[in-house]
């Protein structure tokens, strides 16, 4: 059994538990408000209300794993420095109607925003909103969009709003809002502006088109709506592995008007959009573990692939010039440990580094898959590893 090697110095954190039945914190908004930066806050099963990490780091983590923790209202993630850095692991959350929020917001952060397993809706807007980041990645997501009242009807929303980001995609599930104004396109899947994107196993579906508009005072006939874009991009590099992007369904039709057009699975406007050869790796493992446990680990890939698997001291985001997605793992120059994990599809059992009773330490992975022609990054996860007495 392969050993999770510590990868950084034990740091002085603390956990904060979350329990809507027993405490000690009852909600998640005055835990995180509590924490100090690098505090890890665990949230037992049940739902819980609006919650925001500003300008600190930190670990917020469903102990039941995913869909164990629903939050009824926004979750931000907003104005983190270079150095900070914050996982959402196992949590879902939906914008509150008439709030104008979606289900999860990121703004204005430098440092490296992580976000697992995670269920995001929204009434109004977007589900998900990422705003003017330079390091986020969404791993095991599912966002639908809402729908904006207008005119009579809704208007459908982005499932994925996205603005001067720099966003990786990985295993994800994202859908645009429906929209029932009569006419109105339907929404785009992923809406994406001045911005780097790197998808990859994901599917990004637009929005169904509104109804026909039959006036019978007129006897003039307006037809219904076209589906939205799966993907719509403006003004940015999307590298594309391994996806499925499918244009929404046109408004539904009557006998009267004529019906509009499934929308188009990528529309482009001043974009570069590059469609990357072969199979998209997939990768899962723990995400909460006690020290000297067994990490449960799935790798998946090509037949051929050789399978490696990186371990850093922190997150971070490099291009390597060449290759196929992005090294999410960062750290100083040798510090990115690396140790062979198998060929082709890989599940196996590691083992988290012994740990002092209330330490607290986090692992930084990602899987890199040697193909012929070059590497492949698969997708990155985050280890929380908790000493004896949490």
């Amino acid at each position: 059994m392969l050993a999770l090697l510590p990868a950084l110095a034990l740091a002085t954190s603390d956990v904060l538990d979350v329990d809507a039945q027993n405490g000690p914190y009852f909600d998640i908004f005055p835990a995180v408000a509590a924490a100090q930066p690098g505090d890890v806050v665990r949230v037992a099963p049940g739902s819980y209300g609006f919650f925001g990490v500003f300008g600190k780091s930190l670990t917020v983590v469903a102990s039941g794993g995913p869909g164990s923790v629903a939050v009824q209202g926004a979750i931000r993630i907003q104005a983190l420095a270079a150095d900070d850095r914050v996982l959402l692991s196992g949590i879902s959350a939906e914008g509150a109607s008439g709030s104008g929020d979606g289900g999860l917001i990121v703004a204005d952060c430098t440092g490296s925003v992580r976000v697992q397993d995670g269920t995001f809706g929204s009434g109004e807007t977007a589900a998900v909103a990422i705003l003017r980041c330079d390091d986020v990645a969404l791993d095991g997501v599912f966002a639908t969009g809402g729908s904006l009242p207008i005119f009579g009807g809704r208007w459908g929303q982005p499932g994925l709003y996205v603005e001067d980001t720099a966003l990786t995609l990985t295993g994800c599930d994202v859908r645009g809002g429906p929209t029932s104004a009569q006419t109105y396109t339907g929404a785009s899947g992923v809406l994406a502006r001045r911005s780097d994107l790197y998808v990859a196993s994901s599917r990004a579906e637009g929005g169904q088109g509104g109804p026909d508009n039959w006036n019978f005072g007129t006897q003039i006939c307006q037809p219904s709506g076209d589906g939205g874009p799966g993907v719509q991009v403006d003004t940015c590099n999307l590298r594309s592995l391994d996806n499925v992007f499918a244009g929404g369904l046109p408004g539904p039709p009557s006998d009267l008007c004529a019906v509009g057009v499934k929308g188009p699975d990528v529309l482009a406007g001043g974009s570069t959009v590059t469609d990357l050869p072969g199979l998209a790796p997939r990768f899962d493992l723990d995400d909460l573990v006690v020290g000297g446990a067994p990490v449960a680990l799935t790798a998946t890939g090509e037949t051929q692939d050789v399978i490696l698997i990186a371990l850093g001291p922190a997150p971070g985001r490099t291009t390597v010039p060449a290759q196929i997605g992005d090294l999410l793992v960062g750290g100083s120059a040798g510090t990115i440990r690396r140790a062979f994990l198998g060929t082709g599809s890989v599940s196996t059992t590691l083992t988290a580094p012994p740990l002092p009773p209330l330490g607290i330490e986090s692992l930084f992975l990602q899987t890199v898959h040697v193909r012929a022609g070059g590497l492949v990054f698969g997708p990155a996860r985050t280890l929380t590893v908790l000493g004896s007495g949490w």
